[in-house]
Formats: C-alpha cells, sequence, structure tokens
C-alpha cells in the first residue's frame, strides 16, 4: 500500500497512504529497536499494535459497510503481492536454493553456504526491482506441520510458535480454547532440543497444564459418573476417574474424551502432581499425533484409494508411528 499508493478510490490517496508510510514505518522502527521501551510501551507490544493497526485497514478496504470499502484496492494488494512472492520463489528454486514454505507475505528458505553470494544476489535485485523491503531473519532450527503451525529458533536464541506448536496459544488466540499445553511443551521440547517426550510430561510439575476445558452450549448439559455438572468444565485424562459426557435434549450421550477416563478439576487443591495419576501414555499419544505427520511427511487428511489400493493417511500413520530412521538415510 505503501510503496505503489494503493488507497480506496473516494479517499485523498497521498494523505492516505502518507499515514500507511507512517504506520509501516514507525512499526519496523519499534521492531528492531535496541530499547526495550520506546514511549513506555514495550517495544514488542507496540510493534505487534501496529501490526494489527495496519492489516486492520487492509481488511477494512473488502468490507461492504466500512468507510473505506474498495474491494479493486484488495486486488491491489493481493494479486501484486502474490507475483511479487511466486517471482522471488522462482528466482530461489531456478538458482539451488529450495522455498520450504511461502505464506503472503513471506517466505522460508534453506540456504547452504555454497548458495549465500548468491542469495544476497538474487534478494538485493528483488528489492530494486519490486521497491520492496525484505526483513530477513536466520533460523538455527525450524519445524513446521504446515505454513500456521510452527516452532523455530533464530541463532540469536529468539524462540517462536504458532498454532498446535505454541503452548501458549490459548493466550494468543481466545478462539482456540485451553487445550493441554503439555502436549504443545512436549512438542517443542521434542524438536527444539531433542528432549524425549516422556521426559518433559514427568518434569512437569503443574497439572494445569495437563487440562483441557469445555465451555458447552445452554441446550446441553454435561455429565461426570452419571452426575450433572457444570457447563464450563476442566479436566485431565488420568488412569482413575469417570467418563464424562455432553447431553442433548434427546439424551443422546456424547463422550468429551472417547475411549478416556478423566479427573474433573473445576476446583484447585495442593495435592502434588505424582498423586494425580495423570495417564502419561494418552499425552505421549497427543504429541505423536502432531509429531508423526511432521517426520513421516504424511497428511492424516490422506484419503485412501480402493482402486490404487491406498490407505488413508491416518492408517498410514498408524502403522509407522516411530518409524523415522532406516539405513540408507543421509544425514548430511
Amino acid at each position: 500500500m505503501a510503496v505503489y499508493n494503493i488507497a480506496p478510490e473516494h479517499l485523498d490517496n497521498r494523505t492516505f497512504t502518507r499515514l500507511i508510510t507512517w504506520l509501516r514505518d514507525t512499526r519496523v522502527q519499534a521492531k528492531h529497536s535496541k530499547e526495550e521501551l520506546i514511549d513506555g510501551i514495550p517495544k514488542d507490544i507496540l510493534a505487534q499494535a501496529l501490526k494489527i493497526v495496519i492489516n486492520s485497514i487492509y481488511g477494512k478496504f473488502n468490507y461492504a459497510y466500512g468507510d473505506i470499502y474498495d474491494p479493486l484496492a484488495t486486488l491491489k494488494v493481493t494479486i501484486n503481492g502474490q507475483l511479487y512472492l511466486l517471482m522471488l520463489c522462482e528466482e530461489l528454486e531456478l538458482n539451488g536454493i529450495p522455498v520450504m514454505s511461502a505464506n503472503t507475505d513471506g517466505i522460508v528458505v534453506k540456504l547452504y553456504a555454497n548458495k549465500y553470494d548468491k542469495y544476497q544476489s538474487i534478494i538485493k535485485d528483488w528489492q530494486l526491482y519490486t521497491g520492496l523491503g525484505l526483513d530477513t531473519e536466520e533460523y538455527e532450527r525450524y519445524t513446521a506441520r504446515d505454513i500456521n503451525n510452527f516452532c523455530l529458533r533464530e541463532i540469536n536464541g529468539k524462540f517462536s510458535s504458532k498454532g498446535d506448536l505454541n503452548p501458549k496459544m490459548y493466550a494468543v488466540d481466545l478462539s482456540k480454547g485451553y487445550n493441554q499445553p503439555i502436549v504443545a511443551e512436549a512438542v517443542v521440547r521434542y524438536f527444539m532440543d531433542d528432549k524425549p517426550i516422556m521426559e518433559t510430561l514427568y518434569e512437569a510439575t503443574n497439572i494445569l497444564d495437563f487440562c483441557k476445558t469445555q465451555n458447552i452450549g445452554r441446550k446441553f448439559t454435561v455429565e461426570y459418573k452419571g452426575e450433572e455438572i457444570q457447563r464450563n468444565t476442566r479436566f485431565y485424562v488420568s488412569m482413575n476417574g469417570g467418563y464424562i459426557f455432553k447431553v442433548d435434549e434427546n439424551n443422546k450421550h456424547n463422550n468429551l474424551c472417547s475411549g478416556y477416563v478423566v479427573t474433573v478439576l473445576n476446583t484447585l487443591d495442593d495435592l502434588p502432581i505424582n498423586q494425580r495419576n495423570i495417564n502419561y501414555q494418552y499425552y505421549y499419544n497427543e504429541a505423536m499425533k502432531i509429531i508423526d505427520p511432521i517426520k513421516l511427511g504424511i497428511s492424516p487428511n490422506l484419503k485412501s484409494n480402493a482402486l490404487k489400493k491406498t490407505k488413508s493417511g491416518k492408517a498410514l500413520l498408524k502403522k509407522y508411528s516411530g518409524d523415522y530412521g532406516n539405513l540408507f538415510e543421509n544425514n548430511d
């Protein structure tokens, strides 16, 4: 929007793009500032807030009831942005620099030392041609299930994660709910620190890390051990306890944790975690559901094909779970 002066047709172009440019430059300055506070605001919070503002302005281009509605402005941003990134991806791939993943506003590449100078030349030429800037970060480790579920550690030690690989995702995105954050923590430690899953599980001391929460709609009731309990409930999977059900108006029971007994924990107490009777195998299995598709390169959404006699992704994952290495694996 700033570089190509993209603005709603009914607004003054110069004024609008000057505002966008100021927001962008202020955000970039905050993001890379060596000072922890800018005007009394933590730099990371300021950068994130300005990012939301900029994204919201762009989003309003396509909101029919908003004051800056202009679908053509939306297309100018999205189509041009995608084509420019595809141009960059193509040039990198043609020069032997693999693109690991691509999103609407950034890419991840695997860069070998003997390709570094060529890489620098390509991105410099791309920036000169497009007028756009590239903000580069170097990763020590990068693990992704898909573009919205990943964890990484930069060479400066900074850690980032998103989606099912972010133990604190419930705090970032309130729509995600609170869902056994110890699983994501175990997966992250497995990929980032080569730490065994069970080691992370056994070291955990906060029972809330094992808990799930369920907020059931008013047309349902919740039953635990045959008795009705509150609809907004918290529980963890245990070796003893009882089944927990969501019950509809026709008395149809739907198990909230199918195949497992749970312990309801709506009120905290001081019971030590080693007396909670946690079903650690369940949490191990949940972690492997995230790890296996990444390590095996098999999507759980893959459909079976009777004519080709191929199995579904879920069947393949169940068969090959944990089977990652082979005699011919090229560790280089």
